[in-house]
């Protein structure tokens, strides 16, 4: 069950990530244009009645004009499971509602997990993840598994690029050199603040 007024310890060091390392390193512009608006909460687990499903509709009518325009949803359960399933059951089925609603003209999301591992094949049929230890990892290495859904029309950096994609192409390439520009003693020092692997 989602906990809004009352943050638990979860959901506060999400946030003190998101603010202190992500948008001060501008690693997710879609967090950094509009934080403010940004609601952090936090499940269990993702089934059909989930109210994950109704706040995403939330994002594309919103219930108030001031309300909320991007959700961090936080699934600390998942954090000892494998990232496969992190994936299979939580990012996929998100935007597979996103898409099935016909929200994806709206919105987009991101997943983050403590372990991720990027896939860098260029075949979308393929599978070719980084070593786990590659400091490109990092880039979508969060405190708790999570799924962040953010709206679109809201990122000012996207309309300079022709595509969606051609623009989360140069976030991925900008934020691969900066990972690996950090020193070793900086990502100790992340990893246990953060509670990364």
């Amino acid at each position: 069950m989602a906990k809004p007024f009352s943050f638990t310890e979860e959901q506060l060091l999400t946030k003190e990530w998101v603010t202190e390392f992500v948008i001060p390193n501008k690693l997710c512009p879609f967090a950094g244009n509009t934080a403010n608006k940004a609601g952090y909460a936090q499940y269990d687990l993702l089934d059909p009645n989930c109210i994950a499903y109704k706040q995403i509709e939330w994002l594309v009518n919103p219930i108030h004009p001031e309300y909320f325009n991007q959700f961090f949803f936080i699934f600390p359960s998942y954090k000892d499971k494998p990232f496969s399933a992190f994936i299979e059951e939580l990012k996929d089925p998100i935007d597979d509602f996103i898409y099935d609603k016909g929200f994806d003209e709206h919105l987009s999301s991101a997943g983050f997990h403590p372990s991720y591992l990027h896939d860098i094949a260029e075949d979308d049929d393929e599978e070719e993840l980084l070593p786990l230890n590659d400091p490109r990892n990092y880039t979508n290495r969060s405190p708790y598994p999570m799924v962040h859904v953010f709206k679109k029309d809201g990122l000012l950096q996207f309309k300079t690029f022709e595509s969606l994609k051609q623009f989360q192409d140069k976030v991925v390439s900008t934020n691969d050199k900066l990972m690996s520009s950090f020193s070793e003693t900086f990502w100790e020092e992340h990893k246990a603040k953060y509670l990364l692997i």
